[in-house]
């Protein structure tokens, strides 16, 4: 994968490449040249981030596609991917905005504090505002499910 990025013209830093507990989490910044003027509130690079867990609903098959890619080819169907859904997103990005701040309040962040953690606040409200039905799916008992999984995954 890192040789087919290479060739295609993005850059990988072995610095970069962060893997954490028992590598169930692994965060990577892929550069690449951009064609526009950069802006402050967006990052410079494609950051990635994964988390090896078993999912607690159903996954979905969806398709990724590039912003400028939908725009240059509106046929295009990308690629389909085994996601989350949308229930379990919403769930997911609510504890980690909260288990980042926490971990900043306490003074026991791992890296400098990252102030765009606001995105996943603005994605919940994406969520909310344009999928109600879905977002009501993420039962109390199945967050709960998720408060006790992530804190035996980030007790350490």
């Amino acid at each position: 994968m890192v040789d087919f990025l290479c060739g295609e013209g993005f850059t990988l830093s072995e610095q970069e490449l962060i893997a954490r507990d028992e590598n169930n989490y692994v965060s990577l910044n892929i550069r690449y040249a951009s064609r526009f003027a950069s802006v402050a509130s967006l990052r410079p690079e494609i950051k990635v981030e994964l988390s090896a867990r078993s999912p607690l609903l159903p996954v979905e098959h969806l398709p990724i596609r590039s912003i400028l890619g939908m725009m240059v080819d509106p046929a295009s169907l990308g690629i389909s991917v085994e996601c989350l859904g949308v229930q379990e997103t919403l769930g997911e990005k609510i504890l980690s905005f909260l288990r980042r701040t926490a971990e900043e309040m306490a003074g026991r962040n791992r890296a400098e504090y990252d102030d765009r953690l606001i995105r996943h606040l603005y994605d919940v409200s994406v969520i909310l505002h344009s999928r109600t039905s879905l977002a009501k799916g993420l039962s109390a008992a199945v967050f709960q499910q998720m408060i006790v999984a992530d804190g035996v995954q980030f007790s350490r």
